[in-house]
Order: C-alpha cells, then structure tokens, then sequence
C-alpha cells in the first residue's frame, strides 16, 4: 500500500480500568493491526 488514503481505517477507543463503558476516541489509517497499536 503506497499511501495512509489506501490503509484500513482502525476506530480507537478507550476505556477507565474501573469503567465498563468504551469512549469513542479517534480513529486512524494504518497498515495493519500491530502499526495500528504502535
């Protein structure tokens, strides 16, 4: 994949160690998963 535009979109969320709910905060293009977590 040549460009970000071309990368899947990953969604990321986050969430309190006590909490049970997922805020939604952002999202990002990256290569694959690992890139992605990085």
């Amino acid at each position: 994949m040549s460009n970000e535009q071309e990368w899947p979109l990953f969604e990321v969320f986050i969430r309190s160690k006590q909490g049970v709910s997922h805020v939604h905060a952002g999202s990002l293009h990256a290569a694959d998963a690992q890139m992605a977590l990085d």
